[in-house]
């Protein structure tokens, strides 16, 4: 094995070396440790002083959740950390700011966590290189402890425990060692699995999906595909009726959003439809309960006095799709069965040969969480053996998807961190419950190519997290956090500092579900009856919530009671059809907050960043969280700071930039030449110039609470103050330049292979001979539709074309008088902005073929007709007409620093003169993809 080089940042313990893994920029190494045969060990690792800065650490807090923590000086590690980052102090030569990625290694032999050190013997001295011993009482040691959790099963000879990564990019840290963790566990999944085919990472976890150019391994379009459910409107029935859910109750609800205008398209039937040992029990009451039966429960299967059979599980999701629309109904389940397991004494149950488990949680679990061994001891947990697992999930689901189910929500998944003892270990137990879980899952309910819709939950045991990532063929959905809570006033702001932090980890694992929330929390007026009333909507924590789901690039769906709806909330989530404007990548928490606590006083705003479907298009969420925190030793949220920041009291100021949008600091955002976001940069000579001046590349910026629009450079910052429980949205869209030519001049002797008669460059002043840029070059960037919390993402692409061309490369002379536009695909109804510097002659709704095609005796007409009114990507061309808009054309004002807005932008760098285009497209909208067109003469 290789030694340690000069640039690893720890100093090993005895029987370890540090083997470099090949890279590109940055330095990553994995720890490779002699194990003294032994079914658990731990080392500890020396740190030079001073070397490690402010650090934030992913760690469990509960069996089932991490959550993060920060640390400003030394390095108090709290027991099973997942995930270690901090700054390092910068060497003289260093221009930029260096960061340490840990990441302890769970795979097939071992679970592993870090943890402060001296908190178990190590099997081995830290040494320094000059050999001297390391105290593990210091505050600049650290602890890795791996173990089989299963005494009979002892660990290999020797284990890689610990990945590591150095560099100036944190986010490309986290990326490239998750990378290399489920590349090990692939590999290892593979060797276990006789006449499987070979697999690497690269088909485990598409490298495509780790786009180079966006800061997180969250390309949805390059990557494994992720379930449709994903991109619409869910219900789930937890919050509305617990364990006490009926057929009934569920039709009601369903009844009442419709009557609110808002209509679901899928729903979870959560815990309280299952056979067990107690079908009566309350919520708290059913933690030792178990399975008895596949079926569902007497409340739904209920007779009549005649003996006839009221509505059963059957008939309740077939009346949710024929009355109401639903598409997909998912059942909840535990992993185990429910939440004790099953009953090993059941009729049902003595096929799958179950068996009375002892469940042993890990000691770090055991630290954090005193009660959770007790409550472990006192279960009868009846466990499903290992070989049987897979047809009991097939038995389970086979009778869900006879009752017109679609998927499953799977909760609990972390016990199997408990269930390792006299089964083989925890590895073992968890690859034998994940594959029986996927395989029963796309066997039952993958239809047509589609991924089958399930929800992981309760699952960020790192041995668990990781097989779901491996074992999955499509792209998992990964609850982010422990559960929102309604009653819990204190838990709102702590639900979106877990879900923020945590998505570093488990953004590179699947598409993260920050949970279901309810839309009528808090103050009950909203929009402008809020507002005369002297309460902003921001004082209603379900605002605060919405908002935060709108932009956190997962599912988004309610919990509401039947009746208790905020449609004013539900508008501004959802389109007409039901579904959802998503982010294309996880809300990460924006580099500048990395490394602080925005709980606490002085630690700003909480702000996080996520890219949109449009190319250039991003989004930055800012959410005031200050007042309370989740207490360790109370095992409770309670409030934080001084006594009138802990009572809600004071706004938090702070800036938005383009830059916090992490994606545009590493690769200035592009034109959309194909439609998505995530491409790799266009090749030289591509239509597209780069600008090496940072101060000038230019972005649309539209602050939603504010209602304003500005154009700003990609390092310009502009200031906000957000109050209590509340947010600020701002949506950035890069400027670009729609290069015309003259009117009359035909550009098929100017076009090169892959450009378009209406070019598209950077938003600066050309220097195209024989073009004057204020003439023939267009300013332009879009902001989507106003109204929607995260308004570019209802639009998925723009086209730049020219009257008369019937390809964007196909270098034909255009016939008679020039016409160039940019058609805008685009969803749902409404508002839409943009930003541009002249005001276009006309614009359309329709028409537009998918190739960039417009008939040239359409225009003249205002109608354009076609045979069947779409295109091949099943875009609408509104029935084959367009139809002409009316759009205002306002100049931009920028704010002054001694006195009210200006007319005019006045500021350089391709800035000067642009104006806001404003145009209403009707509804109603039948969900389709709807071309709007912008043309100038």
């Amino acid at each position: 094995m290789e030694t340690m080089d000069e640039e690893f940042p720890l100093l090993l313990p005895d029987g370890t070396a540090a083997v470099s893994l090949p890279g590109h920029d940055d330095h990553c190494w994995i720890v490779e440790a002699s194990t003294c045969n032994s079914d658990a060990a731990t080392w500890t690792f020396g740190i030079q002083p001073g070397n490690f800065g402010r650090h934030l650490c992913l760690h469990r807090f509960k069996l089932w959740w991490l959550k993060p923590s920060h640390g400003h000086s030394g390095l108090d590690i709290p027991p099973e950390t997942a995930l270690f980052l901090a700054e390092m102090q910068p060497q003289q030569q260093q221009q930029q700011q260096q960061y340490v990625a840990l990441l302890p290694v769970s795979d097939t032999h071992a679970r592993a966590s870090l943890h402060r050190a001296g908190d178990d013997s190590s099997n081995g001295e830290g040494l320094s290189p000059s050999g001297a011993a390391v105290d593990e009482d210091s505050p600049s040691a650290l602890a890795v402890s791996a173990d089989t959790g299963d005494p009979a099963t002892l660990l290999p000879d020797t284990l890689g425990v610990l990945l590591v990564a150095t560099g100036p990019d944190p986010f490309r840290l986290v990326q490239r060692l998750v990378r290399e963790a489920t590349d090990r566990l692939s590999t290892q999944l593979v060797s276990l699995k006789e006449g499987a085919r070979s697999a690497t990472v690269a088909e485990r976890v598409d490298p495509g999906a780790c786009g180079e150019d966006r800061g997180s391994c969250d390309d949805e379009g390059k990557g494994r595909p992720v379930a449709s459910f994903v991109d619409s409107l869910g219900w789930c029935t937890w919050d509305s009726f617990y364990t006490m859910v009926t057929p009934e109750g569920v039709l009601e609800g369903l009844s009442t959003l419709h009557e609110g205008g808002v209509r679901p398209r899928w729903v979870v039937i959560d815990d309280g439809w299952q056979r067990t040992t107690n079908d009566d029990a309350l919520n708290t009451e059913q933690w030792d309960e178990r399975l008895v039966g596949l079926e569902a429960n007497k409340r739904f299967r209920r007779f009549d006095e005649k003996g006839k059979l009221l509505l059963d599980l059957g008939d309740t999701v077939g009346k949710m799709k024929r009355d109401f629309g639903v598409e997909r109904v998912l059942a909840w389940h535990a992993m185990a069965g429910y939440w004790a397991g099953v009953e090993p004494e059941a009729s049902e149950m003595v096929p799958f040969d179950p068996l009375v488990a002892k469940l042993l949680a890990p000691e770090g679990i055991q630290e954090v969480d005193p009660e959770m061994q007790p409550e472990l001891d006192h279960k009868r947990f009846g466990m499903v053996r290992l070989g049987n697992v897979e047809a009991f999930y097939r038995a389970y689901h086979g009778y869900l998807r006879d009752n017109g189910v679609d998927g499953v929500k799977v909760d609990a998944q972390s016990i199997l961190d408990c269930m390792g003892g006299g089964n083989g270990g925890v590895p073992a137990v968890t690859k034998a419950y994940h594959e029986g879980l996927v395989q029963s899952v796309q066997a039952t309910f993958k239809e047509g190519g589609r991924p089958a819709a399930l929800i992981h939950c309760m699952c960020h045991a790192p041995s668990v997290l990781f097989h779901i990532a491996c074992v999955s063929e499509d792209r998992a959905v990964i609850r982010g956090s422990d559960d929102f809570y309604p009653r819990e006033d204190l838990s709102h702001g702590p639900h979106l500092y877990s879900n923020s932090f945590n998505a570093l980890l488990l953004s590179n694992l699947g598409v993260q579900d920050w949970d279901m929330f309810q839309t009528g929390l808090g103050v009950q007026g909203t929009g402008d009856a809020a507002g005369a009333a002297g309460l902003s909507e921001g004082a209603n924590a379900s605002w605060f919530h919405a908002a935060a789901r709108a932009i956190s690039g997962g599912p988004v769906y309610v919990s509401d009671r039947p009746g208790q709806h905020n449609a004013d909330i539900l508008r501004k989530l959802v389109l007409e059809d039901g579904s959802v404007p998503r982010a294309s990548t996880n809300a990460l928490p924006t580099l500048d907050c990395l490394m602080r606590d925005p709980q606490e006083e002085g630690g700003g705003l909480l702000q996080v960043w996520a890219l949109n479907p449009l190319a250039g298009t991003g989004v930055v969420g800012s959410f005031n969280v200050r007042g309370a925190s989740f207490s360790q030793s109370e095992r409770a949220w309670v409030r934080a700071g001084r006594d009138d920041e802990a009572r809600g009291g004071g706004a938090v100021e702070g800036t938005v930039s383009p830059s916090d949008v992490h994606a545009f600091r590493i690769t200035k955002p592009h034109a959309d030449r194909a439609g998505g976001a995530g491409e790799m940069p266009p090749a030289p000579g591509d239509g597209v110039e780069e600008n090496e001046d940072e101060t000038r590349c230019c972005f649309a910026l539209y602050l939603h609470r504010r209602r304003e629009t500005r154009v700003v450079s990609l390092l310009e910052a502009v200031a906000i103050e957000v109050l209590p429980l509340s947010y600020e949205l701002a949506t950035f869209s890069r400027v670009i330049g729609l290069r015309l030519p003259p009117l009359g001049i035909s550009t098929s002797g100017e076009q090169q292979q892959g450009s378009s008669a209406a070019d598209v460059v950077e938003s600066r002043d050309g220097d195209r001979p024989g073009y004057d840029a204020q003439e023939d070059t267009v300013r332009w960037a879009i902001l989507g539709l106003s109204d929607m919390f995260n308004s570019s993402a209802a639009v998925s692409a723009q086209e730049p074309f020219q009257r008369g061309a019937t390809t964007r490369s196909s270098g034909v002379e255009c016939d008679g008088g020039m016409v160039p536009g940019v058609a805008v695909y685009v969803k749902g109804s409404g508002k839409f902005l943009a930003v541009a510097s002249r005001q276009p002659s006309r614009v359309t709704l329709g028409g537009v073929g998918g190739d960039g095609a417009v008939g040239s005796a359409g225009l003249e007409q205002g109608v354009i007709h076609r045979e069947d009114g779409r295109d091949d990507s099943g875009r609408a061309g509104g029935s084959g007409d367009v139809t002409v808009l009316d759009a205002s054309f306002s100049a931009l004002c920028a704010a002054t620093p001694d006195g009210p807005p200006s007319t005019a932008l006045s500021v350089g760098g391709g800035r000067a003169g642009l104006g806001l285009v404003e145009v209403v497209i009707p509804g109603p909208w039948d969900g389709r993809e709807r071309q709007l067109t912008f043309w100038w003469h």
